[in-house]
């Protein structure tokens, strides 16, 4: 992100995005995936509000799957495609 004022103040939703996950009921080492995917987000250049829109879905993906990520199975994937297309249609409804 371009330096100068920053009317969202992203860094500081780093940090609190940072701060959720350490208290999100995930397993540890989906936290550290989620903490090393950030710094890996940082060193390529990847802005900073997409940043913190990784960490928050990675984090709310972590809490359907209950499932470390390289240990989710087919199962959990279609569990975690269920809810969020069920959540999708249910919005939808909603404007309807």
């Amino acid at each position: 992100m371009k330096k100068g004022f920053d009317i969202y103040n992203f860094d500081r939703r780093i940090q609190l995005a940072e701060k959720a996950i350490e208290k999100a009921p995930i397993t540890q080492t989906n936290k550290e995936t989620i903490l090393k995917f950030r710094d890996n987000c940082i060193l390529e250049g990847i802005s900073t509000p997409r940043t913190e829109k990784y960490m928050t879905v990675l984090k709310n993906m972590a809490k359907i799957i209950k499932a470390d990520f390289d240990k989710a199975t087919k199962e959990d994937i279609i569990r975690l495609i269920k809810k969020k297309v069920a959540g999708y249609l249910m919005l939808l409804l909603q404007v309807s």
